[in-house]
């Protein structure tokens, strides 16, 4: 890989039924070979990144949230047990 004044450039070699593959996805789109690649990397890497983050927390907000999580079983408040049997209404179907 090197740097050029656009971005760095990265260098793929495909084996033939995976480069036949994004080659024709691409062209479906009407995209360049180079500008479907990017935007597949950055939508992976993106999704990717998602998936992984860690979020801070204060001890007073994580106190907070883990009393939330450790709130009542469906079986111990009984309207939410009652939604949860019953399911969506006329409106929500």
């Amino acid at each position: 890989m090197g740097a050029t004044d656009e971005g760095e450039q990265v260098t793929v070699r495909l084996a033939g039924e995976t480069a036949e593959l994004v080659r024709s996805a691409a062209e479906s789109l009407g995209a360049t070979l180079e500008d479907f690649a990017v935007e597949a990397m950055r939508r992976y890497a993106a999704d990717t990144l998602a998936d992984r983050r860690l979020f801070g927390a204060t001890d007073e907000a994580w106190r907070e949230l883990t009393a939330l999580l450790g709130g009542p079983a469906p079986d111990e408040a009984p309207r939410l047990h009652e939604l949860l049997e019953d399911g969506p209404d006329e409106e929500g179907r």
